[in-house]
């Protein structure tokens, strides 16, 4: 019957009240329910006064499938008595059991595919400059931690001194330097005020600070990009380096100045070997990774040959070969090849071994034939093709370097060999600008390649813009 109307028990009605009833339920059938009087069963329950114990009732429901009925899983408890609650009754699945419910949609298999540098230009792009940054931020702590470790001597040796000058123009050219102070300090005259120049150059507003906000940036820009650990390294290394790089108060003694500027150097280099790291063990061979790899090595050839030409440029060499050695020594040092040397040369220093381990041996990751030959393989696995213009042209400057080496190995005065270098490793620097303009108008700009106009010269040259 409806839930307005009281459940009957017809056993505990008189004889007239069960001839009353019956009288109802013939006169309106359908508003009548027969169910069988059940003994609840008894279970604790939450009472004003805590669990208490109150009868408890669980209707289950049965469907027909047209063969047999089944029963469902749970049903409908009711708890009787004063305040009668009813709550839908849940039979969790047993462990392990199947689970049914909707099937997966159907989607055809995916082909596997392994490209080398199948990315956006734009992010092929960033994924190059942070390489450079990198590149140029290690270099930046290489420079000025050797020339800082000679300016903290109290008298630099004329050793030294020349050396100082050659740094300095590397300072110069890598713009951490103004060139009338480094011009000063190369004299001895100026070494304090190079000291400050140097300290400043790692501080607020200094381009040491400005390359860690440019790596910064270009790591912003490529957050989708990279893994986990390498975000990971990257951010708290960027952090760490920007406070050390902005200290308190400046340095009152020249000294102090000189020790903050080696640990602020460590610093750096210590975190652009983690990132390196990372990035050879945490990034797959190809895509992103490749462009970083590629900037790098195009970064780092550079810098070789434009530091090379300057520490090799010691007037008066060639008439005395002693002079030479302070631009060799330098070579090893801003290369971190001195040990190497040292195992194949013991102390004799001469300049084809020099140039040999600096321009010509592939297994120096420091060297320039490294760079060269591993930036050929990169770009010919970049356009496919083991003719690749871009790969011929990184081949040739690795052949430029290898004859470099020859010429002064064959040479009867070494050193006199040696001097004559600068000029072409300054071609070649331009060079390696050029390669890398090319490298940027191929992958990232998306300009038809340059090429000459005008009338054909004779030797079958063009003449005009290229």
């Amino acid at each position: 019957m409806d839930g307005t109307v009281p459940s009957v028990r017809p056993a505990t009605l008189d004889a007239a009240a069960r001839a009353a009833l019956l009288h109802r339920v013939l006169a309106a059938p359908q508003d009548y329910a027969v169910s069988e009087v059940l003994a609840p069963s008894v279970a604790p329950c939450v009472g004003p006064a805590g669990l208490e114990p109150r009868p408890v009732m669980l209707r289950v429901f049965l469907v027909f499938d047209g063969s047999r009925w089944r029963a469902l899983q749970g049903g409908l408890a009711r708890v009787m008595g004063s305040g009668t609650l009813s709550k839908d009754v849940w039979v969790p699945a047993e462990e392990g059991a199947a689970i049914q419910g909707p099937g997966g949609l159907v989607v055809p298999a995916l082909a596997i595919r392994r490209t080398s540098g199948d990315l956006p230009s734009r992010v092929a792009d960033n994924f190059f400059w942070l390489g450079r940054y990198l590149e140029r931020l290690e270099s930046a702590a290489r420079l000025l931690r050797a020339s800082g470790s000679r300016l903290a001597r109290p008298t630099p040796t004329p050793r030294e001194l020349a050396e100082l000058k050659s740094l300095s123009a590397c300072l110069v050219r890598a713009e951490l330097l103004d060139p009338e102070v480094a011009e000063g300090g190369a004299t001895g005259l100026g070494s304090r005020p190079l000291a400050r120049a140097l300290v400043q150059a790692m501080r607020e507003g200094g381009p040491v600070l400005g390359l860690v906000g440019k790596v910064s940036r270009m790591t912003d820009l490529l957050r989708d990009r990279l893994t986990g650990e390498m975000q990971l390294a990257l951010h708290h290394g960027l952090r760490d380096l920007a406070a050390l790089l902005r200290p308190g108060p400046a340095a009152r003694e020249e000294a102090q100045g000189l020790e903050q500027l080696a640990e602020a150097s460590h610093a750096v280099l210590s975190f652009a070997a983690t990132v390196a790291g990372l990035a050879a063990e945490n990034m797959v061979r190809g895509g992103g990774r490749l462009f970083l790899d590629l900037g790098r090595r195009v970064e780092r050839a550079q810098a070789i040959v434009a530091e090379l030409a300057r520490v090799l440029d010691q007037p008066g060499a060639a008439s005395q070969p002693a002079r030479l050695e302070p631009g060799l020594r330098l070579a090893l040092e801003l290369r971190d090849s001195v040990i190497t040397y040292r195992s194949r040369y013991l102390t004799v220093l001469q300049a084809a071994p020099v140039l040999d381990l600096v321009l010509a041996d592939e297994g120096n990751p420091r060297g320039l034939a490294f760079q060269l030959a591993t930036a050929r393989d990169m770009l010919v696995d970049l356009d496919g093709d083991a003719g690749s213009p871009l790969a011929a042209a990184a081949d040739q400057l690795l052949e430029e370097a290898r004859g470099m080496v020859r010429e002064v190995a064959t040479a009867t005065v070494q050193a006199e060999a040696a001097m004559r270098l600068p000029p072409r490793l300054r071609a070649m620097e331009g060079a390696m600008a050029a390669l890398s303009n090319r490298i940027a108008r191929r992958y990232f700009t998306l300009l038809p390649a340059a090429h000459s106009l005008g009338p054909a010269a004779p030797g079958g040259r063009l003449r005009g813009a290229a």
